[in-house]
């Protein structure tokens, strides 16, 4: 994110600083997967992804910056405003594949723990049977190699492709001196090679 921080203090550098804050949150999330904590690393990753969307925004519709920097407190207008700033308002100004993949992630760090939900909260929970008949209920907090753990990685792995691939949309001179489509489709070829493992 070097050619990012290059720019940050540009007319437009509300924009680049939201993706310096992506790949912060990028960064936060691949500790969290590699370290075991598969559910912490849903809530990161979605920070990840809007921080992108609204850098990608901000970037293709200059106006709403100072709209963006100028959040109100009356109640109407604070309803148009978050309408604007949501993730599906955004979206609507991707490429029809970016929206999918944009509502795709924004909706499993939801299910996954980045929103306080049943699916999140009992999947960090496994059953034990005592030695008794009884059963004793066990917390996971760090997740050994596994199917958990391969779904975080692999979460992990996506918000950054989809923050590197706004960014390249964005600035197309960076995609050029940087690679980072190519870098995109060598990190496509390693999360397919992540599903296999698991798809038997």
């Amino acid at each position: 994110m070097d050619y990012s921080m290059s720019l940050a203090y540009s007319a437009d550098g509300t924009s680049h600083l939201l993706f310096i804050a992506a790949h912060n949150h990028f960064l936060g999330a691949v500790r969290l997967t590699l370290s075991g904590q598969a559910l912490p690393t849903y809530p990161v990753g979605r920070a990840c992804m809007e921080s992108a969307l609204y850098g990608y925004y901000l970037a293709k519709v200059p106006e709403a910056t100072a709209r963006w920097h100028c959040k109100p407190t009356e109640r109407a207008a604070l309803r148009e405003w978050s309408r604007e700033f949501s993730v599906s308002s955004i979206s609507a100004h991707l490429n029809a594949g970016q929206a999918k993949w944009a509502k795709y992630l924004h909706q499993t760090a939801i299910d996954y723990g980045a929103h306080p939900n049943t699916q999140a909260l009992y999947s960090n929970m496994s059953q034990k049977e005592l030695a008794d008949g009884s059963i004793q209920l066990e917390k996971i907090i760090l997740h050994e190699w596994g199917l958990s753990s391969a779904n975080s990685a692999k979460f992990a792995l996506e918000v950054g492709m989809f923050t590197m691939a706004l960014f390249a949309t964005v600035y197309p001179e960076a995609d050029e001196n940087y690679s980072l489509s190519a870098v995109n489709h060598s990190l496509a070829c390693t999360l397919d090679v992540l599903k296999s493992e698991f798809s038997e």
